[in-house]
C-alpha cells in the first residue's frame, strides 16, 4: 500500500478525480477539502486536499496534484515523512543493530566484529560461516538503505521498528 496526499485547484476537481478512481486502485480515501493552517483562526490553504491509499502503483495522471514531502507543511499528516530526529533515527539503529549481533552470536561468536573476522580462517567451517555472515549483513543494509531511500521518496511510509526488523533477509548458514 502506498499513501498519497493530493492537492487540487478546486473541490470540484479532487471530487471528479475521486470518482474517476478505477474500482480496486484505492484501498482507502480521506477527503479533507478546504485546509487551514494551525493555530487559531489559521489562514486557509489554497486548494482541496484528500488523501489516497492506493492498493498498488500511483496512477500517472495524478502526479501533478502530489504533495511532495518537502513542500507539505510540518502539521500535514497525509504526506508520508521519514522519521527525521536522531533519535528516531537511533531507535532503527540500534535494533538493526542488535538484530546482526545476535544472528552473530546464535552461532556462539562474541559478535558481528568477532564472526566477520573468521572470513579468512584456515578453519573452512568457520571460515564458511563468517562469509556467509558477511554476505549476509551486507544483504541487511543493502535492504536497510533502500527501505530509507523509500520511505525518503515518499515511496512508503516509515514502518514499525519491529515490523521492519521482519522484513530483513534471514541468513542461509552453511551445512
Amino acid at each position: 500500500m502506498l499513501r498519497r496526499a493530493y492537492n487540487f485547484p478546486s473541490s470540484a476537481a479532487g471530487i471528479a478525480a475521486i470518482e474517476a478512481i478505477p474500482e480496486g486502485a484505492a484501498v482507502d480515501v480521506q477527503r479533507i477539502g478546504p485546509a487551514f493552517e494551525p493555530g487559531e483562526g489559521g489562514a486557509q490553504r489554497p486548494g482541496w486536499f484528500c488523501n489516497i491509499d492506493w492498493a498498488a502503483a500511483e496512477p500517472v495522471d495524478w502526479v501533478e496534484h502530489r504533495i511532495p514531502s518537502e513542500d507539505a507543511p510540518n502539521w500535514w499528516t497525509g504526506v508520508p515523512r521519514v522519521p527525521a530526529t536522531e533519535e528516531a533515527l537511533g531507535a532503527y539503529r540500534q535494533a538493526i543493530n542488535a538484530h546482526v549481533q545476535s544472528v552473530a552470536q546464535s552461532r556462539n561468536y562474541n559478535g558481528a566484529a568477532t564472526c566477520a573476522s573468521y572470513v579468512t580462517d584456515p578453519n573452512p567451517a568457520w571460515a564458511a560461516e563468517a562469509q556467509a555472515f558477511v554476505a549476509w549483513r551486507s544483504a541487511v543494509y543493502q535492504h536497510t538503505f533502500a527501505a530509507l531511500a523509500a520511505v525518503q521518496a515518499g515511496e512508503m511510509e516509515p514502518p514499525a521498528v519491529e515490523a521492519f526488523i521482519a522484513s530483513l533477509p534471514v541468513i542461509e548458514w552453511p551445512a
